[in-house]
C-alpha cells in the first residue's frame, strides 16, 4: 500500500529522493547536493510517496506565509499512472496561492497540472537550460470550500446530503417510508411519491443545519436523474432544479448506479481502474471503471435483479418488507440442505439471472404447503443465500480474471448483507475490497455527492430542462 509521508531537513533522505530523480530522468536536474542544500532550507519540504521502506515519488515545496511553489514533482516510472502524484499533489496547501514552472514542450505535465487546478498564467523566455527552453508559469489560486447540496429520490427513501469538497459528509438525512409500504409488501409508486413531497423541504432544512452552513454556502446542487420511480425521481428533480435557480447554481445530474459505487470513496480514495459489483433491489451488475466518471458494464442479470429476488422469496416466507436482511439472519441459523439451481455458473460470461432460482424457491414452498409438509425456514434461507452467493462469486471471480484490477467495489443494498461480505473476505483475497459503510449501502445522497465530484471535476452540468430517466443505465463495454 502506497503512504504519503511530508518530511523536512532530512538530510538522510537526500540519496532516496536522488534516486527517484534518476529514475525518471535521464540526468537529473538536480545533483545530490543541491537536494541536500534544499533539505537544509526551513522554508522548504518534502512530500514522499512509500512503497514499503522504498522511496517511489516526490514533491518538493518551498512555502512562506502567503503561497508555496513546487519546486519538483517526479514518480518513477514503474508506478506512474496510479495516482501518485495527485496524492502528493494532495499535499500542497489549499489556503494559499500554488505557483510552478514548467517546460513549454512539457505537455504532459502541463495536462496533470491543468487536471490539478493549475492555470498558464505567463511565459518566462529562455528560462530554461540543456536545452534553452521557455518556461510556461502555472497557478492554483486560494481554494475555497465547496459545499455541495445532494439530493435522492429514486424509490422510497427522501434523502438530502452536504458534501464538503471531495471527502467530508457534513450531513446525510434519509427520511424512510418502510412502514408505509409494509402492508404492502413492497414499493407502491404513488404513496413512495406521495411521502417524498411530504418530507422534501424538511430534509433540505436538517441537510444544512447538520452540515453547519446556510443556503448561501452552497455551491452546487447534485440529484439523481435516474433510474428509479419516475414518480419519485421527479420530486427530487423539482426541488433540487427550484433550489439551484433560486440561488444560481449549478445543476449537477447523478446516475443513481454511479451513486451506490462512489460511495466508496467514504472508505477510502479509489484507485483506478476498478471492478464493481453492484447488487441491489433493482440492478444486478458488474461494472468496470477506467476512472472516476467513467463506467462500463461489463456483466448483467438477465431478468430479475438480486434484491428483487430476496424480497420475492420473503414474501412467500411471510417475511416483512423489505426481507434481505431477515432472510439473512435466518440463513445464519440453518444449513444449505435443499438443492436449489445455480442458474448460468458454468457458462462463459459474465451473466446473471435470478429468475430460475427464485421460481425453483417458490415451487418448493408452495409444493410443501400443499402437502401439508413442515419446511425449515431458517435451512430455507440458507439455501437459497447459498445459492445465490454462489452465482455472484462465480461470475465477479471471473470478471477479475477477464479485467485485472487492484481494486473490486461491491455496493448497493446487498453489499449491507453478512453472508456475502464473509464470502468476498473469504474467496476474493488478491485484489482490494471495499464496501461502503452500512448507512451509505441503501438509497441515500450521501452517495449522490460523493459520484456527484468527479462530474462536478468534468463541469458536466444540466440545465433546468433536466429530466427523469427511470430506465437510465450505464453503457456496455465495447
Amino acid at each position: 500500500m502506497i503512504e504519503i509521508r511530508r518530511i523536512q531537513q532530512r538530510l538522510d533522505l537526500a540519496q532516496a529522493i536522488y534516486a527517484v530523480m534518476t529514475d525518471v530522468y535521464p540526468v537529473s536536474p538536480w545533483t545530490l547536493e543541491q537536494i541536500q542544500a534544499d533539505l537544509s532550507q526551513d522554508q522548504t519540504w518534502y512530500a514522499l510517496a512509500y512503497d514499503g521502506a522504498e522511496v517511489i515519488g516526490i514533491l518538493a515545496a518551498q512555502e512562506n506565509l502567503f503561497e508555496a511553489e513546487v519546486l519538483q514533482i517526479a514518480v518513477k516510472g514503474a508506478y506512474q499512472g496510479q495516482g501518485i502524484a495527485s496524492a502528493l499533489f494532495a499535499q500542497l496547501p489549499t489556503d494559499k496561492d500554488i505557483f510552478l514552472e514548467v517546460r513549454k514542450s512539457n505537455h504532459r505535465a502541463q495536462a496533470f497540472y491543468k487536471k490539478e487546478k493549475m492555470a498558464v498564467i505567463a511565459e518566462r523566455k529562455a528560462y530554461y537550460h540543456d536545452p534553452v527552453e521557455d518556461a510556461i508559469i502555472m497557478k492554483r489560486e486560494l481554494m475555497k470550500d465547496r459545499y455541495i447540496l445532494a439530493f435522492e429520490t429514486s424509490c422510497d427513501e427522501t434523502s438530502v446530503a452536504v458534501l464538503k469538497n471531495d471527502d467530508q459528509l457534513l450531513s446525510n438525512v434519509i427520511a424512510s417510508q418502510i412502514e408505509s409500504h409494509k402492508r404492502f409488501g413492497g414499493v407502491v409508486p404513488e404513496v413512495a411519491s406521495r411521502h417524498h413531497v411530504e418530507v422534501i423541504t424538511a430534509c433540505i432544512e436538517e441537510a444544512l443545519a447538520e452540515a453547519g452552513i446556510t443556503e448561501e454556502d452552497v455551491t452546487a446542487v447534485a440529484v439523481t436523474y435516474g433510474p428509479g420511480l419516475v414518480g419519485a425521481l421527479l420530486v427530487g428533480l423539482s426541488a433540487a432544479k427550484a433550489f439551484a435557480w433560486a440561488h444560481g447554481l449549478p445543476l449537477i445530474p447523478v446516475n443513481h448506479m454511479a451513486g451506490h459505487l462512489m460511495a466508496a470513496q467514504s472508505v477510502e480514495p479509489l484507485e483506478f481502474p476498478l471492478l464493481a459489483l453492484l447488487v441491489s433491489g433493482g440492478h444486478t451488475e458488474l461494472v468496470y471503471v477506467s476512472e472516476a466518471g467513467d463506467y462500463k458494464i461489463v456483466g448483467e442479470t438477465r431478468d430479475d435483479a438480486v434484491g428483487e429476488a430476496y424480497d420475492k422469496v420473503g414474501r412467500v416466507m411471510g417475511l416483512t418488507y423489505p426481507a434481505g436482511r431477515e432472510i439473512d439472519e435466518l440463513a445464519h441459523q440453518g444449513q444449505d440442505v435443499y438443492d436449489f439451481p445455480r442458474a448460468m455458473i458454468k457458462e462463459d460470461n459474465l451473466e446473471f439471472s435470478f429468475s430460475g432460482l427464485k421460481s425453483a424457491f417458490i415451487n418448493l414452498h408452495h409444493n410443501a404447503e400443499q402437502k401439508g409438509e413442515s419446511l425449515s425456514t431458517e435451512d430455507l434461507c440458507a439455501s437459497f443465500q447459498a445459492a445465490v452467493m454462489d452465482i455472484l462469486m462465480t461470475k465477479t471471480k471471473k470478471a477479475l480474471e477477464k479485467y485485472p484490477v487492484k481494486t473490486l467495489v461491491v455496493a448497493g443494498g446487498v453489499a449491507a448483507n453478512k453472508g456475502l461480505r464473509e464470502r468476498l473476505a473469504a474467496e476474493i483475497t488478491d485484489v482490494k475490497v471495499i464496501i461502503p459503510p452500512l448507512r451509505l449501502c441503501g438509497d441515500n445522497a450521501g452517495m449522490i455527492a460523493y459520484a456527484s465530484v468527479s462530474e462536478w471535476n468534468k463541469e458536466n452540468f444540466a440545465g433546468l430542462d433536466l429530466n427523469a430517466k427511470p430506465s437510465l443505465a450505464f453503457d456496455t463495454i465495447e
